[in-house]
């Protein structure tokens, strides 16, 4: 980036779109926004792990621990606790208000002899 001063305070003459993040120490790279992507090779540990009961505290540790820390990690707690509750919430079958939310709609139905949406 280059500026210019101006009257009313800069101006910017020249953008280059290329932005890395050489200068952020390597132990601290993974909390960068870009760096929040679960490896399928890791997803499948992740699995593994919370189908046999094994806390995601304890499953991101042996994560962090198998690959050699935090500078070869490529995502934070945050992102599993994330990724763990997508897979739940995809597993969750129709709870008790949808049931009777259908059962309601069949009902109205039958009785009115209309299409309810």
């Amino acid at each position: 980036m280059k500026m210019d001063f101006a009257k009313d305070g800069y101006i910017i003459t020249k953008w280059i779109d290329h932005h890395n993040h050489q200068f952020i120490d390597v132990d601290k790279r993974h909390f960068l926004p870009y760096n929040s992507h679960i490896q399928q090779s890791q997803k499948y540990v992740i699995d593994n792990h919370m189908l046999s009961g094994i806390s995601q505290r304890a499953t991101f540790d042996s994560i962090y621990r198998s690959i050699g820390g935090p500078g070869n990690l490529d995502f934070v707690r945050k992102d599993l606790k994330n990724d763990i509750s997508i897979v739940r919430q995809k597993a969750m079958a129709p709870g008790e208000a949808t049931v009777f939310l259908n059962w309601f709609r069949e009902e109205t139905f039958l009785r009115s002899g209309s299409i309810m949406m």
